[in-house]
């Protein structure tokens, strides 16, 4: 299950949850695209449980996503947070050399979404 939303605060969500669909990996890679458009600030949340994997196009697709819009997400995302289940040091070093905005991986829901509105309210964004 797949949900991209926005809590009007220049929180953008994306939730990658239970029950997995064979839908999820296309409406992920779908979700990135969306992303990639926005055009005003914002900060990102992103929610993935579950251990799901995604095939080789899937992962290579993603990949080629971030080095794709590199450029446009420094541009208009000023944090992410990424909450996993079991958030590791190795996470928080590869997902924050993706790109030059903050990025905490943790496993506390409230913690990513405080960190995104903390950074949203340093640029004078968000509530």
């Amino acid at each position: 299950m797949l949900r991209l939303s926005e809590e009007g605060e220049g929180i953008v969500r994306l939730e990658l949850g239970d029950p997995p669909s064979d839908r999820d990996e296309a409406d992920y890679l779908a979700a990135l695209e969306a992303i990639a458009l926005r055009r005003s600030p914002f900060a990102l949340v992103v929610e993935l449980s579950g251990g799901r994997k995604f095939g080789h196009e899937g992962e290579r697709a993603q990949a080629l996503w971030f080095k794709r819009t590199r450029a446009t997400m420094d541009a208009t995302c000023r944090a992410c947070a990424i909450v996993r289940p079991t958030p590791t040091a190795a996470m928080q070093n590869t997902f924050s050399r993706l790109w030059s905005f903050p990025v905490l991986v943790t496993a506390d829901r409230e913690e990513g979404l405080a960190f995104a509105r903390r950074h949203l309210a340093a640029r004078g964004l968000g509530a």
